[in-house]
């Protein structure tokens, strides 16, 4: 009897074992879940602010638009887009002409790079999603 019961309490200590390796799986199957909803959820965020930037001249709140004139050219409302959205300053004039020109270089550079992207290996920037690597 005594072999019995040390066979029994060693098959369920076993079956607690595998029963918390599984719990602790399920839980890192969760957590990476999250990870990519949170993941696409920013992603279709973006999309949709770029496509309202490039569609209609102005982010989806379209805070910017108003503050850089109707007459302005697209790139003069993004560059206002940007100082409104992104750097929560009132209007693109509140940013001296040097900053302004300097911002206008980068955002060109920017664009130059999403016509002609590097290599995946040379790409600092990784949009992929969590667990997947860029190279």
């Amino acid at each position: 009897e005594q072999h019995i019961t040390a066979r029994m309490w060693l098959e369920k200590s076993q079956a607690e074992e595998a029963a918390a390796e599984s719990a602790a799986k399920a839980a890192e199957h969760q957590a990476t879940t999250a990870q990519w909803d949170a993941w696409h959820a920013s992603q279709r965020r973006q999309q949709r602010q770029r496509r309202a930037i490039l569609l209609h001249g102005r982010s989806s709140e379209g805070a910017a638009s108003w503050r850089a004139g109707s007459g302005a050219s697209p790139a003069e409302r993004l560059v206002a887009s940007i100082c409104v959205d992104v750097l929560g300053l009132t209007s693109a004039s509140s940013l001296p002409d040097e900053a302004r020109s300097r911002l206008a270089n980068l955002l060109g550079e920017a664009a130059e790079l999403v016509r002609d992207p590097p290599s995946a290996e040379a790409d600092p920037l990784c949009t992929r999603p969590p667990g997947l690597s860029c190279g």
